[in-house]
């Protein structure tokens, strides 16, 4: 089986080919299957379409967008009719660029498309512009790992969202502030009220130095202490009852 590159993804002329049922082996793709590169398609249509149009108008100026460097013209609705190719439905072509920015694609897909004429031929002038707008926005997707420890995993989720130029944030918090934070709201600390005072209330706790009191079994001392001590309790005492 020849496999062709298009301007996206290698693939196998087998992916899109139709069988029997069950003789298609899933196809599973690398990052190194795909093209770090931007693609832009603008549809030239029939003038008319989406409601009447008409059929046969010639097209001209096909050969001198297929000599454009990284420009593919698809053909979605034309026929050959005397020696020539006329458009034969509504969305007639689809023609694409690359670039190494969605900007240069852009430009690159509507200068072919200037190349590209036939009678009412009807296109949108705007592809592209909210990708642009888009990329130019504060980021708003945001990957927060609990420490540098995560760093590893969470690369990987940031590799994906630049595949696709979406723009995020990168925060590394101190390892187990959140859950730290999350028991200071539940117990209400710190705190040196006299009535909510525990049996392991220390002078010492102030608005920069405070205790948490676990209550726990016996059999969990050891282990508890080495959890809290892996987030970084300053001292760990065990206070009988």
């Amino acid at each position: 089986m020849r496999a062709v590159r298009n301007p996206l993804l290698l693939v196998t002329l087998l992916t899109f080919i139709i069988v029997p049922k069950g003789a298609l082996t899933p196809t599973e793709f690398t990052a190194g299957d795909i093209a770090p590169r931007a693609t832009v398609c603008v549809v030239m249509a029939a003038g008319g379409y989406r409601k009447a149009y008409k059929k046969g108008h010639p097209i001209s100026g096909l050969d001198k967008g297929k000599r454009m460097k990284d420009v593919v013209v698809f053909h979605a609705g034309t026929a050959a009719k005397n020696k020539q190719v006329v458009a034969n439905g509504g969305r007639v072509l689809g023609v694409t660029a690359l670039g190494d920015t969605v900007e240069l694609a852009i430009k690159k897909a509507y200068q072919a498309v200037a190349k590209i004429k036939w009678t009412k031929v009807h296109y949108r002038t705007d592809i592209g512009r909210k990708a642009l707008v888009r990329m130019s926005r504060t980021p708003k997707v945001g990957v927060v790992m609990g420490s540098d420890s995560d760093l590893p995993v969470m690369e990987k989720a940031a590799d994906v969202l630049a595949e696709f130029a979406i723009a995020f944030e990168l925060t590394i918090l101190f390892g187990g502030l959140m859950t730290l934070l999350g028991l200071l709201v539940v117990a209400k600390l710190p705190s040196r009220s006299a009535r909510r005072r525990p049996n392991a209330y220390s002078a010492r706790f102030s608005a920069e130095e405070f205790g948490l009191v676990v209550d726990c079994k016996e059999r969990d001392v050891l282990e508890l202490s080495a959890l809290l001590r892996d987030y970084d309790a300053k001292e760990v005492t065990l206070v009988e009852p």
